[in-house]
């Protein structure tokens, strides 16, 4: 078979040959052939398309132009192939045509969508979540502590609408003396808390008071902390209410001592201050038959609990 060197130095030789109309000869060939004629314009055909291909090795875009297979998708992540997209990641370049930046934006939106996490709960209010966190921060962290599963709460929105009308009945009492009362129609555990100030106290505020205050006491001073830990619940919804409560006088650490005040207080005109309450309600509820134990652990840690109802009033979800 005729080399590939042979064919090439055939195919100059037919293309000179045709170029003067076959009267002229290089080197003294011999007279060029039909068979000639064929291998030479064989072997330049080849020759041409290796050059061809050779030259565009390595390239995904001429001039510009984006090419086919913009993007390539690994574990749902995206990889540009070519630094005309890399405005995208570094501003190096805009030279990505309308059509390319129809595929990205497609591509991106889609991408977006797979990424993007589902939301454990999306009907909570911050507030809501807030309370939810820190209850269950603490849970983890004294389950853990006295070597037991930790047994995370779930909240409630008919606990929460229940909490707040407690709530709401508390705050129109405020001003007066043990304005906090269980109320008395209910079945569930509850964890009340009140305060004067501008603002309602964050929950790890409250949080606290109701446990790392009592962790070093014993039941019953610890009612608010075996409530929040109690394992058996698992069910939590709590409401701020406020009020503005107006004072008829006030009282000021300088000044003469006032009747039936104490020495260096003094009365002026009255004020406004606003009266906050935090009531949590908890299925199911816990501090039931705390008697029969010798301690409050071995009840708060169980796993089952004979207190009231499981569920809250919406039902268990």
């Amino acid at each position: 078979m005729m080399s590939l060197y042979q064919g090439s130095r055939r195919a100059f030789i037919l293309l000179e040959g045709l170029l003067s109309g076959g009267s002229r000869l290089e080197d003294g060939e011999k007279k060029i052939t039909s068979n000639n004629m064929f291998h030479g314009a064989v072997a330049f055909i080849f020759i041409c398309c290796i050059s061809l291909s050779v030259a565009n090795v390595g390239h995904d875009y001429y001039d510009g132009q984006v090419s086919d297979g913009l993007y390539s998708f690994h574990d749902e992540f995206l990889s540009p192939k070519d630094s005309s997209l890399s405005r995208e990641v570094g501003d190096e370049t805009e030279s990505a045509t309308a059509s390319s930046d129809y595929i990205r934006d497609e591509v991106l939106q889609i991408a977006s969508r797979q990424l993007k996490p589902t939301p454990k709960n999306p009907k909570l209010s911050p507030r809501d979540k807030q309370w939810l966190d820190s209850h269950n921060k603490r849970r983890k962290k004294y389950h853990s502590k006295y070597k037991q599963k930790y047994v995370p709460l779930k909240w409630s929105d008919s606990l929460k609408r229940d909490a707040e009308k407690w709530a709401r009945t508390l705050v129109q009492k405020c001003g007066g003396r043990g304005i906090l009362a269980h109320d008395p129609k209910n079945k569930y555990g509850e964890n009340l808390a009140s305060g004067y100030g501008k603002e309602l106290p964050s929950t790890e505020n409250v949080l606290m008071r109701w446990v790392e205050k009592e962790e070093n006491d014993n039941y019953p001073e610890n009612g608010h902390f075996t409530q929040v830990l109690w394992r058996a619940t698992e069910y939590v919804g709590c409401s701020d209410q406020t009020a503005l409560y107006k004072t008829n006088k006030r009282v000021s650490k300088t000044g003469k001592q006032t009747k039936g005040g104490k020495k260096g207080e003094t009365e002026s005109g009255g004020s406004s201050i606003m009266c906050q309450i935090q009531v949590c309600r908890y299925a199911r509820p816990g501090n039931c038959n705390m008697g029969k134990y010798n301690g409050f652990k071995t009840p708060m840690l169980a796993d089952t609990s004979p207190c009231g109802p499981e569920c809250p009033p919406g039902g268990c979800k």
